[in-house]
């Protein structure tokens, strides 16, 4: 059975992508650091990665979940209505004691603040809200203020 793809939109794809390349620089930068600790040149780092590396470090740890990531996602433009919250959605909510207001991006995952995934709890919870329906967040009523396209 295949999992199904998680719709992205362009900007989370080119963020993923982003910080894909840049985990890829830092654990060369590690490795090279590590041959140059040992004596050894660069190409025996290489060809000899269980003895520099008997487990995984955190960025290759990260590099194989955004690899993961990466290869699980369907990149897609989203429509053009902001009537229902919805992937590429800008959504400011607003909590109904406090009336602090809080803008988040809807995505298909989150790579960078002030993103909400909809694969998340609270992104499962505003889907397909409109404006002026309420949810609840850690037992507060919140209402959603507004939907719009990102700038």
């Amino acid at each position: 059975m295949t999992k199904a793809k998680i719709s992205v939109t362009q900007r989370t794809y080119a963020k993923l992508v982003e910080k894909r390349v840049l985990l890829e620089n830092i654990i060369a930068l590690e490795q090279k650091e590590k041959a140059m600790e040992n004596g050894n040149r660069l190409e025996n780092i290489q060809n000899s990665d269980a003895e520099f590396h008997p487990s995984l470090n955190v960025n290759e740890f990260r590099l194989r979940e955004v690899k993961e990531i990466i290869q699980g996602v369907e990149v897609i433009k989203p429509e053009k209505q902001n009537k229902v919250v919805q992937i590429g959605n800008v959504v400011v909510m607003e909590y109904q004691q406090s009336k602090q207001t809080v803008t988040m991006r809807v995505d298909g995952v989150s790579c960078e603040k002030n993103v909400l995934s909809l694969q998340s709890p609270l992104g499962k919870l505003i889907q397909g809200k409109a404006v002026g329906e309420s949810i609840e967040i850690n037992k507060q009523p919140v209402i959603i203020k507004e939907i719009k396209l990102p700038e």
